[in-house]
Protein backbone atom coordinates (compact mmCIF):
# COMPACT_ATOMS: atom_id res chain seq x y z
CA UNK A 1 0.00 0.00 0.00
CA UNK A 2 1.37 3.53 -0.92
CA UNK A 3 1.39 5.88 1.58
CA UNK A 4 -1.18 8.43 -0.79
CA UNK A 5 -4.13 5.96 -0.28
CA UNK A 6 -4.22 7.52 3.56
CA UNK A 7 -5.92 10.43 1.71
CA UNK A 8 -8.59 8.55 0.61
CA UNK A 9 -9.72 6.04 3.08
CA UNK A 10 -11.95 6.52 5.75
CA UNK A 11 -13.41 4.72 8.72
CA UNK A 12 -15.62 1.91 7.49
CA UNK A 13 -17.59 3.15 10.54
CA UNK A 14 -18.73 6.71 10.06
CA UNK A 15 -16.71 8.20 7.70
CA UNK A 16 -13.82 9.80 9.98
CA UNK A 17 -9.99 10.11 8.85
CA UNK A 18 -7.66 7.48 9.78
CA UNK A 19 -4.51 7.50 11.44
CA UNK A 20 -1.26 4.86 10.20
CA UNK A 21 1.01 3.29 12.46
CA UNK A 22 3.87 1.64 10.42
CA UNK A 23 5.54 -1.58 11.27
CA UNK A 24 7.30 -2.18 7.91
CA UNK A 25 8.01 -0.24 5.03
CA UNK A 26 9.86 0.37 2.42
CA UNK A 27 10.36 4.42 1.37
CA UNK A 28 6.46 5.06 0.62
CA UNK A 29 4.91 1.52 0.37
CA UNK A 30 3.72 0.32 3.97
CA UNK A 31 3.59 -3.41 3.92
CA UNK A 32 3.05 -4.07 7.50
CA UNK A 33 0.86 -1.70 9.74
CA UNK A 34 -2.21 -0.32 11.16
CA UNK A 35 -5.23 2.06 10.21
CA UNK A 36 -6.55 3.96 13.91
CA UNK A 37 -10.12 5.27 14.16
CA UNK A 38 -9.08 6.79 16.99
CA UNK A 39 -12.54 8.26 17.54
CA UNK A 40 -14.12 4.76 17.53
CA UNK A 41 -10.78 3.06 19.27
CA UNK A 42 -10.71 0.93 16.78
CA UNK A 43 -7.98 -0.13 14.42
CA UNK A 44 -7.14 -2.60 10.97
CA UNK A 45 -4.38 -4.30 10.24
CA UNK A 46 -2.34 -3.98 7.43
CA UNK A 47 -0.79 -7.35 5.77
CA UNK A 48 1.89 -7.60 2.81
CA UNK A 49 0.12 -3.82 1.70
CA UNK A 50 -3.77 -4.97 2.08
CA UNK A 51 -5.55 -3.24 4.67
CA UNK A 52 -7.75 -5.78 6.04
CA UNK A 53 -11.37 -4.16 7.02
CA UNK A 54 -12.86 -7.37 7.56
CA UNK A 55 -13.87 -8.16 11.52
CA UNK A 56 -15.97 -11.63 11.12
CA UNK A 57 -12.75 -14.04 9.65
CA UNK A 58 -15.68 -16.35 8.57
CA UNK A 59 -18.30 -15.36 6.57
CA UNK A 60 -20.49 -16.38 3.28
CA UNK A 61 -17.29 -15.13 0.75
CA UNK A 62 -14.94 -17.95 2.49
CA UNK A 63 -14.74 -20.45 -0.07
CA UNK A 64 -13.84 -17.74 -2.81
CA UNK A 65 -10.34 -16.87 -0.39
CA UNK A 66 -10.22 -21.03 -0.86
CA UNK A 67 -10.32 -21.09 -4.81
CA UNK A 68 -8.40 -18.17 -5.49
CA UNK A 69 -5.86 -19.30 -3.33
CA UNK A 70 -5.43 -22.45 -5.11
CA UNK A 71 -5.70 -21.14 -8.69
CA UNK A 72 -4.13 -18.09 -7.64
CA UNK A 73 -2.94 -17.10 -11.58
CA UNK A 74 -4.80 -18.96 -14.16
CA UNK A 75 -6.71 -16.50 -14.88
CA UNK A 76 -4.66 -13.47 -14.96
CA UNK A 77 -3.96 -12.10 -19.03
CA UNK A 78 -0.14 -11.00 -17.83
CA UNK A 79 0.87 -14.21 -16.23
CA UNK A 80 -1.15 -17.10 -18.19
CA UNK A 81 0.33 -15.16 -21.48
CA UNK A 82 -3.49 -15.15 -22.83
CA UNK A 83 -6.54 -12.71 -23.21
CA UNK A 84 -9.62 -14.09 -21.53
CA UNK A 85 -10.04 -11.77 -19.25
CA UNK A 86 -9.39 -8.53 -21.31
CA UNK A 87 -12.00 -9.90 -24.22
CA UNK A 88 -14.29 -10.74 -21.26
CA UNK A 89 -14.19 -7.41 -19.91
CA UNK A 90 -14.78 -5.17 -22.86
CA UNK A 91 -17.85 -7.19 -23.29
CA UNK A 92 -19.03 -7.53 -20.29
CA UNK A 93 -18.78 -3.07 -19.96
CA UNK A 94 -18.32 -1.92 -23.41
CA UNK A 95 -16.12 0.21 -21.88
CA UNK A 96 -13.12 2.27 -23.43
CA UNK A 97 -10.22 2.97 -20.59
CA UNK A 98 -10.19 6.65 -19.48
CA UNK A 99 -6.95 7.91 -17.94
CA UNK A 100 -8.73 10.81 -16.95
CA UNK A 101 -11.24 8.19 -14.70
CA UNK A 102 -11.35 6.34 -10.97
CA UNK A 103 -12.57 3.20 -10.97
CA UNK A 104 -14.00 0.25 -8.31
CA UNK A 105 -13.32 -3.24 -8.68
CA UNK A 106 -16.13 -4.55 -6.19
CA UNK A 107 -14.86 -8.85 -6.32
CA UNK A 108 -11.55 -8.65 -7.16
CA UNK A 109 -10.75 -12.16 -6.35
CA UNK A 110 -6.89 -13.00 -8.07
CA UNK A 111 -7.17 -9.77 -10.04
CA UNK A 112 -7.86 -10.81 -13.28
CA UNK A 113 -9.92 -7.38 -14.51
CA UNK A 114 -7.40 -5.32 -12.58
CA UNK A 115 -4.87 -6.36 -15.18
CA UNK A 116 -6.73 -5.68 -17.66
CA UNK A 117 -6.80 -1.84 -16.33
CA UNK A 118 -3.58 -1.53 -15.12
CA UNK A 119 -2.19 -2.81 -18.72
CA UNK A 120 -3.81 1.10 -19.60
CA UNK A 121 -3.59 4.23 -18.23
CA UNK A 122 -6.52 5.17 -15.66
CA UNK A 123 -6.53 7.56 -12.96
CA UNK A 124 -6.84 5.28 -9.88
CA UNK A 125 -7.91 1.56 -9.29
CA UNK A 126 -9.18 0.50 -6.25
CA UNK A 127 -9.74 -3.06 -5.60
CA UNK A 128 -11.57 -4.96 -2.99
CA UNK A 129 -12.63 -8.59 -2.26
CA UNK A 130 -14.47 -9.84 1.21
CA UNK A 131 -12.77 -12.90 0.97
CA UNK A 132 -8.74 -13.90 1.30
CA UNK A 133 -8.72 -13.56 -2.41
CA UNK A 134 -7.99 -9.39 -2.03
CA UNK A 135 -4.32 -11.04 -0.82
CA UNK A 136 -3.55 -13.24 -3.64
CA UNK A 137 -4.53 -10.04 -6.05
CA UNK A 138 -1.74 -7.85 -4.09
CA UNK A 139 0.34 -10.27 -4.62
CA UNK A 140 -0.18 -11.01 -8.55
CA UNK A 141 -0.54 -7.32 -9.34
CA UNK A 142 2.94 -6.42 -7.41
CA UNK A 143 4.85 -9.43 -9.51
CA UNK A 144 3.08 -8.09 -12.65
CA UNK A 145 5.17 -5.31 -11.65
CA UNK A 146 2.39 -2.59 -11.55
CA UNK A 147 3.36 0.46 -9.50
CA UNK A 148 1.51 0.77 -6.17
CA UNK A 149 0.62 4.70 -6.78
CA UNK A 150 -1.76 3.65 -9.25
CA UNK A 151 -4.06 0.70 -7.60
CA UNK A 152 -5.17 -0.23 -3.86
CA UNK A 153 -6.44 -3.57 -2.87
CA UNK A 154 -8.04 -3.40 0.51
CA UNK A 155 -9.97 -6.68 2.00
CA UNK A 156 -13.91 -4.98 2.97
CA UNK A 157 -17.60 -5.53 2.47
CA UNK A 158 -19.53 -3.77 0.07
CA UNK A 159 -21.52 -3.09 2.95
CA UNK A 160 -19.16 -1.00 4.79
CA UNK A 161 -16.24 0.72 2.43
CA UNK A 162 -14.33 2.93 4.49
CA UNK A 163 -14.76 5.67 1.08
CA UNK A 164 -16.28 9.11 1.26
CA UNK A 165 -19.46 8.36 -0.65
CA UNK A 166 -19.85 8.87 -4.89
CA UNK A 167 -15.98 8.93 -4.97
CA UNK A 168 -15.79 6.86 -8.26
CA UNK A 169 -16.56 7.57 -11.94
CA UNK A 170 -16.65 3.68 -12.90
CA UNK A 171 -17.59 0.86 -10.85
CA UNK A 172 -17.76 -2.77 -11.86
CA UNK A 173 -18.27 -6.40 -9.96
CA UNK A 174 -18.47 -9.05 -12.12
CA UNK A 175 -19.66 -12.48 -11.06
CA UNK A 176 -20.18 -11.18 -7.44
CA UNK A 177 -24.23 -10.31 -7.58
CA UNK A 178 -25.41 -13.89 -7.21
CA UNK A 179 -22.94 -14.59 -4.46
CA UNK A 180 -24.35 -11.95 -2.19
CA UNK A 181 -26.83 -12.21 0.57
CA UNK A 182 -29.21 -9.93 -0.94
CA UNK A 183 -28.97 -8.47 -4.50
CA UNK A 184 -30.62 -5.00 -3.80
CA UNK A 185 -28.63 -4.01 -0.66
CA UNK A 186 -25.39 -4.83 -2.64
CA UNK A 187 -27.09 -2.43 -5.65
CA UNK A 188 -27.80 0.30 -2.69
CA UNK A 189 -24.39 0.14 -1.61
CA UNK A 190 -22.92 0.35 -5.25
CA UNK A 191 -24.77 3.39 -6.51
CA UNK A 192 -23.73 5.21 -2.82
CA UNK A 193 -20.08 4.65 -4.20
CA UNK A 194 -20.75 5.90 -8.55
CA UNK A 195 -20.36 9.58 -8.98
CA UNK A 196 -23.13 11.71 -10.38
CA UNK A 197 -22.27 11.21 -13.82
CA UNK A 198 -21.15 7.95 -13.48
CA UNK A 199 -21.03 4.08 -14.44
CA UNK A 200 -21.83 1.09 -13.02
CA UNK A 201 -21.15 -2.28 -14.38
CA UNK A 202 -22.68 -5.74 -13.47
CA UNK A 203 -22.17 -9.27 -14.61
CA UNK A 204 -24.18 -12.00 -13.06
CA UNK A 205 -25.69 -15.04 -13.49
CA UNK A 206 -29.09 -14.62 -15.11
CA UNK A 207 -31.92 -16.31 -14.05
CA UNK A 208 -33.52 -19.18 -16.89
CA UNK A 209 -34.53 -21.98 -16.51
CA UNK A 210 -32.09 -24.36 -18.01
CA UNK A 211 -29.69 -22.84 -15.80
CA UNK A 212 -31.25 -25.03 -13.13
CA UNK A 213 -30.92 -27.82 -14.93
CA UNK A 214 -27.42 -28.11 -15.59
CA UNK A 215 -24.93 -29.79 -13.11
CA UNK A 216 -24.15 -27.96 -9.86
CA UNK A 217 -27.84 -27.01 -8.85
CA UNK A 218 -28.66 -30.98 -7.86
CA UNK A 219 -25.41 -31.78 -6.34
CA UNK A 220 -25.65 -28.16 -4.44
CA UNK A 221 -28.90 -29.58 -2.80
CA UNK A 222 -26.77 -32.75 -1.54
CA UNK A 223 -23.62 -30.77 -0.95
CA UNK A 224 -25.02 -27.53 1.07
CA UNK A 225 -24.27 -28.80 4.47
CA UNK A 226 -21.20 -30.36 3.84
CA UNK A 227 -17.67 -28.41 5.23
CA UNK A 228 -15.88 -26.31 2.82
CA UNK A 229 -12.99 -28.60 2.28
CA UNK A 230 -15.28 -31.40 1.60
CA UNK A 231 -16.88 -29.28 -0.87
CA UNK A 232 -13.15 -27.98 -2.54
CA UNK A 233 -12.59 -32.14 -2.55
CA UNK A 234 -15.53 -33.39 -4.04
CA UNK A 235 -15.69 -31.01 -6.54
CA UNK A 236 -11.55 -31.78 -7.55
CA UNK A 237 -12.25 -35.61 -7.12
CA UNK A 238 -15.33 -34.79 -10.03
CA UNK A 239 -13.16 -33.27 -12.48
CA UNK A 240 -10.05 -35.60 -11.96
CA UNK A 241 -12.43 -38.19 -12.56
CA UNK A 242 -14.40 -36.90 -16.10
CA UNK A 243 -12.25 -34.64 -17.21
CA UNK A 244 -9.90 -37.35 -19.07
CA UNK A 245 -13.45 -38.37 -20.79
CA UNK A 246 -14.83 -35.33 -21.73
CA UNK A 247 -11.64 -33.33 -23.28
CA UNK A 248 -11.32 -36.45 -25.98
CA UNK A 249 -15.25 -36.10 -26.38
CA UNK A 250 -15.27 -32.67 -26.86
CA UNK A 251 -12.94 -32.94 -30.41
CA UNK A 252 -16.03 -35.87 -31.32
CA UNK A 253 -18.50 -33.38 -30.86
CA UNK A 254 -16.53 -31.05 -32.84
CA UNK A 255 -16.71 -33.18 -36.24
CA UNK A 256 -20.60 -32.23 -35.93
CA UNK A 257 -20.72 -29.17 -33.84
CA UNK A 258 -18.79 -25.98 -34.49
CA UNK A 259 -18.87 -25.21 -30.50
CA UNK A 260 -19.13 -28.03 -28.55
CA UNK A 261 -19.39 -26.66 -25.02
CA UNK A 262 -23.30 -26.26 -24.84
CA UNK A 263 -23.70 -30.15 -25.15
CA UNK A 264 -20.83 -30.93 -22.84
CA UNK A 265 -22.68 -28.49 -20.77
CA UNK A 266 -26.25 -30.37 -20.28
CA UNK A 267 -24.24 -33.90 -19.35
CA UNK A 268 -21.38 -32.55 -17.80
CA UNK A 269 -20.98 -33.30 -13.90
CA UNK A 270 -18.53 -30.51 -13.80
CA UNK A 271 -17.68 -27.61 -15.59
CA UNK A 272 -16.29 -28.84 -18.47
CA UNK A 273 -13.41 -25.35 -19.84
CA UNK A 274 -11.61 -26.09 -23.27
CA UNK A 275 -8.34 -24.55 -24.08
CA UNK A 276 -5.58 -26.27 -26.68
CA UNK A 277 -3.66 -26.59 -23.77
CA UNK A 278 -4.78 -29.77 -21.91
CA UNK A 279 -3.02 -28.76 -18.46
CA UNK A 280 -4.76 -25.62 -18.93
CA UNK A 281 -7.70 -26.94 -19.64
CA UNK A 282 -7.87 -29.05 -16.96
CA UNK A 283 -7.12 -26.53 -14.34
CA UNK A 284 -9.71 -24.35 -15.14
CA UNK A 285 -12.12 -27.07 -14.94
CA UNK A 286 -11.02 -27.23 -11.45
CA UNK A 287 -11.51 -23.78 -11.09
CA UNK A 288 -14.97 -23.09 -12.30
CA UNK A 289 -16.27 -26.84 -10.43
CA UNK A 290 -15.23 -25.24 -6.99
CA UNK A 291 -16.54 -22.19 -8.07
CA UNK A 292 -19.69 -23.88 -8.98
CA UNK A 293 -20.38 -25.91 -5.84
CA UNK A 294 -18.52 -24.18 -2.70
CA UNK A 295 -20.10 -20.87 -2.64
CA UNK A 296 -22.79 -20.35 0.55
CA UNK A 297 -24.98 -18.77 -2.17
CA UNK A 298 -25.78 -18.86 -5.81
CA UNK A 299 -28.89 -16.51 -6.91
CA UNK A 300 -29.15 -15.94 -10.33
CA UNK A 301 -31.11 -12.72 -11.41
CA UNK A 302 -33.76 -12.18 -14.11
CA UNK A 303 -32.67 -8.79 -15.80
CA UNK A 304 -35.98 -7.33 -15.37
CA UNK A 305 -35.49 -7.33 -11.28
CA UNK A 306 -31.95 -6.24 -11.43
CA UNK A 307 -33.00 -3.99 -14.43
CA UNK A 308 -35.62 -2.94 -11.60
CA UNK A 309 -32.50 -2.50 -8.61
CA UNK A 310 -30.77 -0.22 -10.90
CA UNK A 311 -33.32 1.96 -11.61
CA UNK A 312 -34.53 2.16 -7.91
CA UNK A 313 -31.22 3.61 -6.81
CA UNK A 314 -30.64 5.85 -8.85
CA UNK A 315 -29.75 4.92 -12.46
CA UNK A 316 -30.95 7.11 -15.68
CA UNK A 317 -30.33 4.70 -17.82
CA UNK A 318 -29.50 0.95 -18.02
CA UNK A 319 -28.09 -1.07 -21.36
CA UNK A 320 -27.99 -4.91 -21.94
CA UNK A 321 -24.18 -5.80 -23.42
CA UNK A 322 -23.83 -8.79 -25.93
CA UNK A 323 -22.28 -11.35 -23.35
CA UNK A 324 -23.01 -14.71 -22.10
CA UNK A 325 -24.71 -14.41 -18.15
CA UNK A 326 -26.74 -11.09 -17.95
CA UNK A 327 -24.39 -7.67 -18.22
CA UNK A 328 -26.12 -4.41 -17.64
CA UNK A 329 -24.20 -1.32 -17.56
CA UNK A 330 -26.14 1.52 -15.91
CA UNK A 331 -25.46 5.40 -15.72
CA UNK A 332 -26.25 7.91 -13.53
Amino acid sequence: MHIKWLDILRSPIDGTRLQLKIQKAHGDIINEGELIDSLNNLSWPIYNGVVDFIVDKEDYAESFGKQWNLYSQIQIDSLSKRYNSEALFYKYTGWEINPKMSYLDLGCGAGRYADVLLKKDVGFLICVDQSTAAFVCQKNLKEIGYDETRFLVIRASIYNLPFNKHLFDRIFSIGVLQHVPDADIFVKHCFENVKKGGELAIWAYEKTVKAYFRYKYPLRYFTKSWRLSSKVKFSRILVKLFFPIFYPFYWTLRKFYKNPIPYIERIAPFAFRYDKDYKYSYELSGLDTIDNLTPRYDKPISEKKLTHLLFKYGAKSVSRKKAGGLALVAKY
